[in-house]
């Protein structure tokens, strides 16, 4: 009897470990882009965040800027066309955007505003 209690525990500490181990190798080369969208993206919830982060700093898309002014969710969604189309290109596209140092949008953030514009880009 005693051993089988041995057993049982080797087993159940062998299953963890594996689950472990397996899971973590998957996370850090895949991603899940439904895990990205749990919520539905809007303006308030995710987007002004990213906007914000990537794409109304200095040299980008302010008030004083010659394009879209992308410090409110009015210009925000007066050029959801103009995002979604630069948004979508290849990197090596000289109008893929964002264009800073190290661009390259985190993927969740990226399925989360093409998302959020083909809902017609909410506000809330």
């Amino acid at each position: 009897m005693r051993e089988h209690k041995h057993l049982a525990l080797i087993v159940f500490a062998l299953g963890c470990f594996l689950t472990i181990g397996v899971s973590s190798c998957n996370d850090d080369k895949t991603i899940n882009l439904n895990d990205c969208i749990l919520n539905a993206p809007s303006y308030n919830n995710g987007i002004k965040k990213i906007i914000d982060q990537n794409c109304s700093g200095l040299s980008c898309h302010t008030s004083n800027s010659e394009t879209f002014d992308f410090t409110t969710y009015e210009g925000i969604k007066e050029a959801t066309g103009s995002i979604y189309n630069r948004i979508t290109r290849h990197t090596n596209d000289p109008l893929f955007m964002p264009q800073q140092p190290s661009s390259q949008l985190d993927p969740c953030d990226l399925e989360k505003l093409k998302v959020w514009i083909n809902a017609g880009a909410p506000r809330d």
